[in-house]
Formats: C-alpha cells, structure tokens, sequence
C-alpha cells in the first residue's frame, strides 16, 4: 500500500534525526565537559591568585628587610640599657622572626625556596633567629650583655636579608606573570570553546527548528493520513473488524454495522468471538488464537480470502467471505479482519447450479426423447417400409405400382427428415460418428447425380458434374456423410432453380496420399440475398418462410450440411448473387488409397448365396412378421421368440448360424438377453448377435457391444440393409467391425399401412389374425384403464403394454392412438407418472372412438377370407 511506504519512509526519517539528536548531544556533552574543565582550571588559578595576595608576598618581603632595620635601630638604641629600649628589641626580634617564619612556612614562598640562592642568603638569617632566639626570651641581664654582640651579627646579615628580599621580589615577578599568561591562555580557551559551543547551539537551534516543522509536518499528514484511512476504512463495501491479540474489537466500521447489525459503541470492547463468531466455531476460533499466538502456527491468517460463516445480532448464520492479516507494533499484535456478505452470491450460485442441473437434466430428458423416439418412431416404418419391400416382389398393377411408389418415396422422405433431426441432436451430444472406409469418389459422385437427376426434371433443369482435375480414384473418408452433404447441396440448388442449370465441379488439390477435394455446386437459380447468407446455415432457416412458398423443406439441410463437414474436418461455405445464382462449395480432406484395400461394407453383394438358420427375437408380431417375410424370401430359415426370456431358451436348445435380437422388450430387454445367451453354455453361445432397434447413438452402441451384441439394423429394416448385416456375418468380422458397419439409423412415420399390401404380403389369414389380435390387446388395455384400481395398477406393467401397443398402432395406420401412447410413456421417462395416466385415459376415450373403423377392417378381412375359402 502507498500508504505503508510513506510511514515506512517516515519511520526511516524519523530514525535517522534521533541520530543526529543524540550526535548533537553528545558533542554538546563534550563542549559542556570542556568548558567545566576549563572554568575550573581558571578557578584554580584564581585561588592560587588569591593565595598569594592574602599572603601579601610582595609586602611581607619588602616588610622583611623594614623589620631587619628596625631590629638594626632598636639595637643600637637599647645602648641606655633601660627596661623600655630591651622590650623594644625584643618585639622587633619578634615581628622580624614572624615575618621570616611567613617566608619559611608560607606556601606563596615555596618556589622561592627552591631557588639555591634565596635559600643561601635565607639560612644564615634563619640559623640567627633560631639561636638569638633563647637569648630574646631570657632575662634582661642577658641580653642587656649581648647587645653589643647582636647588634654586630645583625648588622652581619645586611646583605642577606637585602638578597632575600630581592630575589622573592624578582622570583614572585616572575611568577606572578606566569600564572597571569596560564589564567589569560585559560580564558581564550575558555572563550573560543563558549564560541563553539554558541554557534552549536545556534544550529542546534537551526536543526530543532527544521525538526520540529518537519514533526509537524508529519503530524499532519498522520492526521491527514488517519483521517483518509478512517474515511476508506468507514466507506468500505466490505466489514472491517480489527481485534487485537486477545480478541478484543478495536476497530468496527460502517459497513460492519450493517452486515452484523452492531452499532460500534456497542462493538468497541467486546471479545469478537461473542459477537460475530457462531457458537458452533468459538472453540476453534480460540483454539487458532492461541495456537498463532504461541507457535506462530498460521492457518487463517494470511491465507487470502476463505470462505466461513458468521452470525449477526439476531442470530441469523450466514456466510462471508473473509481475509485477516496480523500487523505487529509496540503495543503488540493485532489482526484485521476483511468481511463480505456473500449470502446474494451463494443463492445466484445456488441458482445458477440449479439452472445447470436443469438444463442437464433437459438435455438428458432430450436425449432420453430422441432415444425414445429413435426407436418408437423407426418400429411402424419398419412395418410401412418392410412391407413395401415385400409388395414389390409381389405381381402389382400400374395403378398399385403408382401408389406403392408414392408410399416409398413419402416414406423415405419422412425417413430424411427424421434422420436430419437425429443428427443435429447426434452432433450437438458430440455423438455425431465418422467413418473411415476406402470408396471409390467419382462412383459415388456418379451415384449422386444419377439419384437427383429425376428431380432436376421436375423443373426443367440441366444436372451434370465436372472434373476440374484428375479423378482421385479410391480414396479414405466417409462416403455417407459425404453422399449427404452433397445430396444436400444438390438437391437444395435443384428447388430453387427452374428451366436453368446445376453443375457440380470437383477438383482434387494436394500431393501424394494427402488431398483436399473441393466440391463446388453451382446453380442459375434464384440466388440468395446478402443478408440471408449470413443464416442459410442456421436450423430451422429458409429463405422464404412464407405459407405460399413454392419449395418445402425443415431449413436442417444446409445446417446439417455444415456439422457433418465440420465434422469431417473440412469447410463449407457459399457465395450468391441474388436473381444470378448461388455457389455452395465444400473442402475435405482425403487420404488416397490403392484399389487392392477393402471397400465400404456397403458394397457387399446381396442376396446370400448360401441360406442361414435365424432366430427373431421381437415383442412386436408386425414386426417378427414383416422380417420373416424378408428373410424367408431370401431363402433363409426361420425361428421366432416374442420375448427376450423365449429368446433365451430357443438360443439354448439349438444353434443358428445369427440372432436378430430387438432390444426393447418386456419380460427381458435384448441387452439382458444377449448376455444370458453369451454366459450360457448353450450352441448359441458365439453365434453372431445382430440388435434390431431404432436406438443407434453410440452411447446405445457401446452397450450394445459391451451386452456382447455382433451387429446393428436400424429400424425402420429395409431390406437391402439387412441383406448387408446378414453378409457380413459370414466374413466372421468381429462384433467391433459388425458394429461401426452398422447401418445409419432409419426414421419413423405413422402412415396408415394399406390392408390390401399387408395381405399380399402376409396373406389373408395371417392378417385377420393380426388384426383380431391387434383389436383385442386395444380393448384390453382400454379396460384396464377403466377399472376402478388403474391408480394402484404398477406403473412398470402399463408403460411396458403401451410400448408394445405403440409399435402395433404405427403399423395399423393408427396415429393418434400412437401419439398418446408414445406420449405417455415420454412423461413415465422424465418422473411425470400422473401425466402419464392421464395421457392413458385421453387414449382409452380417443380408442373407444375409433374401434368401429378397426371393427370394420376385421369384418372385411373375415369376409375376404371366407370369400377365398
């Protein structure tokens, strides 16, 4: 933080003037030491000054030699011999032995008696007064008699006492002037050190002054500084709580009262554990206290923001999100604490992953629904297509021809459709599977434009293709995906074109193995806008959404188009003029390979030359029927199980050289009865076991694997598909190879099935058989229905009847009852059982509705079969 540098740059600043502080102080220490050393040398000096004056050197010198003289005078005047003239002398003798003694003892006079010639001329006047001295103090007689003698000797010492008085005088001069200089150096000493230490305390003076605006300075910006971090700290979105080491809440700011409902008077002071930390937590909370305090153990502190839970005053817990850093100072430790209500984030996130879990949910139920429908739609076009299939090896009249065609081609166009929807769904799942096989490219090409060139006739058009460059020959990709985009592509040019041309030009780039082919499909037709470039790859997207528009379509094609070359690793693209034309061009990649290498499975010729034994395992009697007609046809023997358990025990009584096993069925599904016959000991054990079923994304395929199945035939079963399923058996693959040659899956479609097709094909008997049947389960379930306990009746049971109905209402053209059956057991999927019994109910009134119709194609039936016999 800026804030944390400038005190840190503060703190240096401060740190580094309390230096200079103590310098300052010691130096003036020094200079205070100095002068104290000085003043009381100057003292000294002063004393010995004043020593010498009190003792009066110079006068008691010269005061020497005027009492000698004295002395001389009152000797020579004590000739009278009177009492007086003897007192005379003797208090002459004693002022002039009290001045000499000053000189002798004196302390003033010490250098002067170390001088040999004061002490030559002092000893001799001494040695006199120490032996006259007896005499002075004895009687008068005595000294009356030695007058004469003393006066003599005192003349003697003329010279002496004038010596010594001319030399103390010289000697104490010369002193004096000494000690003069000593106290006159002292005092300049004494002087320039007070000058510097003046001039110190003038800067010291300077440098305060500086400091002390520079402390004021900092003051405030401290101030200014607190009060700036009182405003963040107050303004805060998020609580700040400030606590020190023994938990005691020192700092409470706004946004702290508002998210725990504390006031800070009433925060300030308290342990932070009573107030915000839930009970649950308090332990834990003082146990990590302690445990940082003592160790210095870190676990919260420092570690980011973490989320916790915290309580307000009322009590509520909610959850925060919360980030505590430890600061250290004098005082000791202290913790700040960063809070934030994270309660509207949780329940954003809470509903966020809700709406997740929904739309997984929505698009499981999704996948669930075309699974579903995959199968439930694909199981009457079986019938519808299969028995088409067998019409055709029937003797048909012209106008029967017409109508048998026109039933194939609305079928397959239905088929189309469906198969558009599946593969969107299929690629949005990432399902979406490509292949890898070796084809032969302009066979396939040729194929495409032989299979348009009806429909170019339609309008008047001219359809060819154009190689731009050498053909290829065989090459490695996906001939289905790419026969569909190019149908595509095509077929959509040829609507939108009239009395004009479609052209598709290949041209081959690249060296080697590796090439990219561009397809380019070129038309003179109406063209397309800019506007609606940018969406003709949508779903759903036509250029003319109007109700009299002149071309049909779902809007999938180009959309599809678009995934299947993503998914191919290619690009597609278009350019258009509108009212000139478009150009739709595609670029994929492709490996070029030898002849010698083995071709698409589809290629495989059919019929069988050698017929097989086959069981059918199909709950649906259309169905078993429809397919033992096909194979039957073909030469092959035939077996029939109506159910996963029957299938099971055919399987293991004798062998059969392949199984077509459908895989939604009551009692045991074709899954759990594949794996009954692989575990088994049985003959059936490794025979190939081909799925019939309309559930073909590879999630289904790879169960389907892993039950043990060989193969896969969609439903609706054409019957060149199956022929191709039932060759590859013989090739022995394994049941990987069976699989990802499995045929696309088919599609569904409810058309009524014409009777009269349905007799040819099964004969009259077998279908007044299936139609009686057909009629009496309908009845069945319908009372069912309306008994008093179809509440309590098993859900399991009735949707596994309405599966099987389902089935057996699309192959008799009865589509409303399919759809109600079909949706009830949608809504048994996704949980919604009541939904479901409801849908049971609209489809027992709409049956009792519709049961005369199916009550009179019995009753023609019967009469056409009573009219055969």
């Amino acid at each position: 933080m800026p804030e944390a540098g400038i005190s840190k740059r503060r703190r240096i600043g401060i740190a580094a003037r309390g230096g200079r502080l103590v310098l300052a102080a010691v130096v003036l220490g020094a200079f205070a030491g100095a002068i104290l050393s000085l003043t009381i040398q100057v003292s000294r000096h002063l004393n010995s000054l004043n020593v010498a004056r009190s003792d009066n050197v110079q006068w008691t010198l010269s005061q020497l030699e005027v009492d000698y003289l004295l002395l001389q005078m009152a000797l020579r005047e004590a000739e009278d011999d009177s009492a007086a003239s003897l007192a005379q002398v003797r208090r002459r003798f004693d002022l002039f032995y009290s001045r000499l003694a000053t000189i002798d003892k004196g302390t003033a006079y010490t250098p002067l008696k170390s001088e040999f010639s004061f002490s030559q001329d002092l000893q001799p006047v001494q040695q006199f007064l120490e032996d006259t001295l007896p005499l002075i103090d004895g009687p008068d007689a005595a000294l009356r008699s030695e007058l004469s003698a003393l006066e003599t000797t005192v003349s003697g010492m003329r010279e002496n006492v004038r010596g010594l008085a001319l030399q103390g005088l010289t000697q104490f001069a010369k002193y004096t002037d000494e000690r003069r200089k000593d106290v006159a150096d002292t005092l300049v000493s004494l002087a320039w050190i007070i000058t510097a230490l003046v001039v110190l305390l003038l800067a010291l003076a300077a440098g305060l002054n500086r400091m002390n605006r520079s402390v004021a300075r900092s003051a405030a910006e401290q101030k200014t500084l607190a009060a700036r971090m009182r405003a963040i700290v107050g303004s805060s979105l998020d609580a700040v709580v400030v606590i020190d080491e023994r938990g005691i809440v020192q700092e409470f700011n706004g946004a702290a009262e508002r998210v725990f409902g504390y006031t800070r008077p009433e925060a300030l002071g308290r342990p932070m554990v009573d107030l915000i930390v839930p009970k649950q937590y308090a332990a834990a909370h003082k146990a990590g206290m302690n445990r940082l305090l003592e160790t210095g153990e870190r676990r919260v502190v420092g570690s980011g923001r973490i989320e916790l839970e915290a309580q307000r005053k009322s009590g509520e817990i909610f959850p925060v999100e919360v980030s505590i850093e430890m600061t250290e100072s004098e005082e000791g430790k202290s913790f700040v604490s960063f809070l934030r209500d994270i309660t509207a984030e949780k329940r954003a996130e809470r509903e966020l992953v809700e709406t997740r879990d929904k739309a997984l949910a929505g698009e499981k139920a999704k996948a669930d629904f075309l699974a579903m429908m995959s199968h439930e739609m694909r199981t009457p076009l079986n019938g519808l297509l299969g028995t088409m299939t067998l019409l055709r090896e029937t003797d048909l009249t012209d106008r029967q021809a017409t109508y048998l065609n026109n039933m194939d081609a609305s079928g397959h166009l239905l088929l189309h459709h469906v198969n558009s929807v599946l593969d969107i769904s299929k690629f949005e799942a990432g399902r979406l599977e490509v292949s890898s096989v070796a084809f032969d490219l302009g066979a396939l090409l040729e194929e495409v434009i032989a299979g348009q060139s009806s429909v170019a006739t339609t309008n008047s058009n001219t359809l060819r293709c154009v190689w731009l460059s050498p053909k290829p020959g065989h090459v490695r990709g996906d001939p289905v995906r790419l026969r569909q985009i190019l149908l595509n592509l095509v077929n959509n040019a040829l609507k939108f074109t009239y009395s004009g041309e479609v052209r598709l030009e290949v041209e081959a780039h690249g060296e080697g193995r590796q090439v990219t082919c561009e397809f380019r499909v070129m038309d003179t037709g109406i063209g397309i806008t800019e506007a609606d470039q940018a969406r003709i790859f949508d779903d759903f997207e036509t250029v003319d959404t109007s109700y009299g528009r002149k071309t049909g379509g779902t809007g999938l094609g180009l959309g599809i188009a678009r995934r299947l070359t993503k998914a191919m690793g290619g690009e597609i693209g278009v350019e258009s003029i509108e009212g000139e034309g478009s150009l739709f061009w595609v670029r994929i990649p492709f490996e070029v390979v030898a002849k010698t290498e083995p071709l698409n499975a589809e290629q495989v010729q059919s019929p069988r030359e050698q017929p097989l034994s086959i069981l059918i395992v199909e709950d649906n009697e259309i169905n078993r029927s429809v397919l033992h007609g096909m194979l039957t046809l073909d030469g092959h023997t035939v077996a029939e199980a109506a159910d996963g358990n029957e299938g099971v025990a055919i399987a293991g009584t004798r062998a059969f050289d392949a199984i077509l096993m459908d895989v939604s069925m009551p009692v045991m599904d074709g899954i759990a009865a594949t794996r009954a016959i692989r575990a088994g000991g049985g003959p059936c054990r490794d025979v190939p076991i081909i799925a019939v079923t309309a559930h073909a994304m590879s999630a289904d395929r790879e169960r389907f694997q892993a039950a043990g199945m060989s193969g896969l035939v969609t439903k609706p079963i054409e019957r060149d598909k199956l022929r191709r399923q039932l060759a590859l058996v013989d090739t022995r693959l394994a049941p990987v190879a069976l699989l990802s040659h499995a045929n696309a899956p088919a599609s569904h479609h409810d058309n009524v099935v014409d009777l009269d097709a349905l007799v040819k094909t099964l004969g009259e008997k077998k279908v007044q058989t299936l139609l009686a049947a057909f009629v009496r389960e309908m009845d069945d379930m319908a009372r069912a229905i309306s008994s008093d306990d179809f509440e309590a009746l098993p859900m399991e049971d009735l949707i596994a009847e309405v599966h099987r109905l389902a089935g057996s209402c699309g192959c008799f053209g009865a589509k409303s009852l399919h759809e109600m059956l079909h949706r009830a057991e949608t809504l048994t999927k996704t949980g919604d059982d009541v939904g479901a019994r409801s849908a049971m109910l609209q489809f027992k009134n709409r049956w009792e509705a519709e049961r005369p119709s199916f009550s009179r194609l019995l009753t023609g039936a019967e009469e056409n079969a009573g009219a055969a016999q």
